[in-house]
């Protein structure tokens, strides 16, 4: 869609063709160049006035409509080819790929000033907020190096480090898309979960029941753990490296550092989706349990008819699920789950997924909406007399890949109008509609159901930390261009 509108094109360049009706087109020819042919009997004069023909209202009024629309069509082809320089210019000086070392061998630091130093020297990172936590910036440089090792040297970075609590801090990390925008590749880091008492929030709320009784014991003859309560008709065991910190936590949390109380705290969040997994990819659900516990749904009596089960909804899946889960509980032979460590480096893994998004896709997206075509500037014009607006449809090749059911707009617009959502954004309709697109990107994360850009990152994490993808997954990351690291 073309973004120049009409009403930019009048404001800016303010021009227009005027007619008046009274005016005639007449030719003077000087005495010099009047044609005079003498002859010796008669003296004919020859002159070269003309007759003036009278052009019908309709035809003036026609040929000024046109002239009008002309001038109007040139103003925003040369705005929207203003535009498309200046965009191509910003990409250019602002989304850089780095040329660092293929392979960074990272060091902890022990002071901020060590921190800082390795983020701009090593990294080559501009502008470093010197606020940063010296635990927010060692975790930082740990992400920046794990993706960068992973893209040998060749990826986009962030040119700026900020630490700022955002609006809406519920984000631990975010990175700045809007390429007009000074903060442009900056990544931002939330204070809020780098901060004790947060953190203590955190793993309590994990930890304890509201009545602050422990919700995991030991288990018998081991140095693990296990809960006391069923999650989802499912058991809950720990392994050792997250018993330990479980332990310590327990035991006496005041002798914790602050980076063993991140890491624990991310751990024991990532872990408890594990839960609810089937809630937003039941079948692939039912696949693995199927398999890892065949024993059990025999002894049971429990076949599953998986050719069924995909032709039924998806609230009628998940009830199937829990029916099957609740069955075992019952008799006590109940799926397990394992939680284990899930180092918090994989927030800016997420973030640089979407900043190797933007530097494989953004540019062309952004540009290309940016030019000028003549369907594009009639459907301007249309929806100018119409009076048109959308609050949320401000860049729709852009909102169309990296919109999403959680931003602010789109599920309502999706439940009450979902033609218009589809005529907007037909590739994040079709993504966010179709089962079978929803059950794959589900194996990886219930977030990355949200959308086509954070399926992307998602995935993306799961790429830098070296873990099994499934084929389809793989198949639909590659439908949508997501950026591969090199073999």
């Amino acid at each position: 869609m073309n973004k120049t509108s009409l009403y930019n094109i009048s404001s800016k360049y303010n021009s227009g063709v005027a007619f008046r009706s009274n005016e005639t087109a007449t030719t003077t020819i000087s005495s010099e160049n009047k044609l005079v042919r003498t002859q010796t009997k008669d003296n004919i004069e020859l002159s070269t006035k003309k007759k003036t023909k009278k052009i019908h209202p309709l035809v003036k009024y026609a040929v000024g409509i046109t002239a009008v629309a002309g001038t109007v069509i040139c103003s925003a082809y040369l705005v929207s080819r203003h535009q498309t320089k200046h965009l191509k210019k910003l990409y250019d000086e602002k989304l850089i790929m780095s040329n660092l070392p293929e392979n960074i061998v990272f060091k902890e630091a022990k002071t901020l000033e060590e921190a800082m130093d390795f983020a701009k020297n090593i990294l080559k990172i501009k502008n470093v907020d010197k606020n940063f936590s010296l635990e927010a910036l060692n975790v930082t440089n740990r992400g920046l190096v794990d993706v960068s090792n992973a893209n040998k040297g060749k990826s986009y970075l962030p040119t700026t480090l900020t630490y700022i609590k955002p609006q809406k801090d519920t984000a631990i990390a975010s990175v700045y898309n809007d390429i007009k925008s000074n903060k442009f590749g900056t990544l931002n880091i939330n204070p809020k979960y780098f901060d004790n008492k947060e953190l203590d929030k955190i793993i309590e709320k994990n930890l304890f029941s509201k009545d602050n009784l422990k919700l995991f014991i030991k288990k018998r003859n081991s140095e693990t753990y296990q809960s006391l309560l069923l999650f989802n008709f499912q058991k809950i065991n720990t392994d050792n490296e997250l018993s330990q910190l479980i332990e310590k936590f327990y035991s006496n949390k005041a002798t914790m550092t602050l980076s063993e109380k991140k890491l624990l705290a991310h751990s024991l969040t990532e872990n408890y989706k594990k839960n609810s997994r089937y809630k937003y990819s039941p079948i692939s659900f039912l696949e693995e349990i199927s398999s890892k516990y065949q024993t059990v749904l025999e002894q049971h009596n429990i076949k599953i008819d998986f050719k069924t089960l995909k032709s039924k909804n998806k609230k009628e899946q998940i009830k199937e699920v829990e029916n099957i889960l609740q069955k075992i509980s019952n008799e006590e032979d109940m799926i397990t789950q394992t939680y284990s460590i899930h180092r918090p480096e994989t927030t800016i893994y997420h973030e640089m997924g979407h900043l190797q998004d933007f530097g494989k896709n953004l540019k062309d997206l952004d540009v290309k909406q940016n030019q000028f075509t003549l369907k594009g500037f009639w459907e301007d014009l249309k929806k100018e007399f119409k009076g048109e607006s959308n609050n949320i449809n401000l860049r729709p090749l852009f909102d169309n890949r990296w919109g999403g059911i959680t931003y602010n707009g789109f599920e309502e617009l999706l439940k009450k109008n979902p033609d218009k959502f589809k005529q907007l954004y037909p590739d994040l309709y079709e993504f966010l509609t179709t089962p079978e697109i929803q059950e794959t990107a589900g194996k990886i994360s219930k977030y990355s159901q949200s959308s086509i850009g954070e399926f992307i990152a998602e995935t993306y994490v799961k790429m830098i930390n070296k873990e099994y993808i499934p084929d389809d997954v793989m198949k639909l990351y590659k439908k949508y261009n997501g950026p591969l690291l090199p073999n």
